[in-house]
């Protein structure tokens, strides 16, 4: 896990660790935001700098236009996004900038089109399934999504979707 803002940018200064990376038929995920060092855009130039490595951008990639319009463009076998904490991702889009058209009052309509659109490369459950907010103590913190919401919206998927996001493509993405 790449969760260094500049990781993606830097690993190509490593070639021992990619080679390792590459050798060991090895993933990478890389936490995404939208400032320049973590831009989901890294992780798609990543993936198309080396095709032999598996990359997944964090957090729906934060549901960049240019990612995804990077995606349609020539979707490289190797990438893959996971959708944790979708929930709170579709509530928290306005301050994610240039982003892709979703219905985000709506994470079920919005999960299942993106799914629809890029399902062989969708995962499930790649990040923490809950968000904290507020100051965090041994004596309290707030919670606005939880695991349980998570998986509540998990659940209204039909099965195939289920078994795709959460089995199918997990498996490739780790083993290749």
């Amino acid at each position: 896990s790449l969760s260094d803002h500049e990781s993606i940018l830097k690993i190509n200064d490593y070639p021992i660790l990619l080679e390792f990376i590459s050798k060991n038929n090895l993933p990478v995920i890389c936490r995404t935001s939208i400032d320049e060092y973590s831009h989901p855009m890294n992780v798609l130039r990543f993936a198309q700098q080396h095709p032999n490595i598996r990359v997944c951008a964090a957090h729906a990639a934060r549901f960049q236009s240019a990612f995804f319009s990077g995606i349609d463009k020539s979707f490289p076998e190797n990438l893959y996004f996971d959708i944790s904490p979708f929930i709170n991702n579709c509530r928290r889009h306005a301050m994610y900038g240039d982003i892709i058209d979703l219905p985000y009052t709506d994470p079920f309509a919005s999960l299942v089109s993106l799914i629809d659109r890029y399902g062989t490369h969708v995962l499930f459950a790649t990040d923490s399934p809950c968000t904290y907010s507020g100051k965090m103590t041994t004596s309290h913190c707030e919670k606005r999504i939880t695991y349980k919401d998570e998986i509540s919206l998990f659940n209204k998927l039909s099965e195939d979707y289920r078994k795709l996001i959460a089995h199918d493509n997990p498996i490739r993405y780790l083993f290749g």
